[in-house]
């Protein structure tokens, strides 16, 4: 199996190649990718990229990413890549790189069709402003967006699953 992890550079890119090599046996077909725009990482975690292929890659530049996804034939792509909620960028920067990033990959996925299996890393800060009466929060929770990086995860999170209504596409997305 071909496993690809965009933003494998970032923080929950390399908590989820440890997990993964981890829990690889020698007698495991798992060969593990990895997508960011540059290999910037700790000491620790060069260690860890140093057990995969890796590909600097940015998920804007929709041709590369394309070109990487077709190299790669992956069978599951986790899509980490994204700016966070600690980010100073911009507005524009943000539906950028978490929405138009994502529809690149998930057209990528898309002409490979391959029925690859792609997980969109989503956020409860979609539910937003959420009253004491609404907890625990559950996936029947309405959306309160009250941030730039919430609304972008949201518009995310609702890209992958009209990829999956409209195309067929195998999406799993987590909040």
């Amino acid at each position: 199996m071909r496993v690809l992890i965009t933003g494998i550079a970032g923080f929950s890119g390399l908590h989820l190649t440890e997990y993964i090599l981890s829990q690889v046996k020698d007698d495991d077909n798992i060969d593990l990718y990895g997508i960011d725009i540059e290999r910037n990482v700790s000491k620790e975690g060069e260690s860890l990229l140093d057990n995969v292929r890796f590909f600097a890659c940015d998920i804007l530049d929709e041709e590369e990413l394309k070109k990487t996804i077709r190299q790669v034939g992956p069978d599951r792509i986790f899509h980490l890549a994204g700016l966070t909620s600690n980010s100073s960028a911009s507005v524009k920067k943000f539906y950028a790189t978490n929405v138009f990033g994502t529809v690149n990959l998930l057209e990528a996925a898309r002409e490979l069709r391959n029925g690859s299996l792609v997980h969109i890393a989503c956020s409860s800060a979609e539910y937003g402003l959420i009253a004491e009466s609404e907890n625990p929060i559950t996936e029947d929770n309405r959306f309160h967006p009250v941030s730039t990086y919430a609304i972008s995860k949201l518009a995310q999170d609702m890209t992958g699953y009209q990829y999956h209504k409209n195309y067929g596409l195998r999406v799993i997305r987590t909040r």
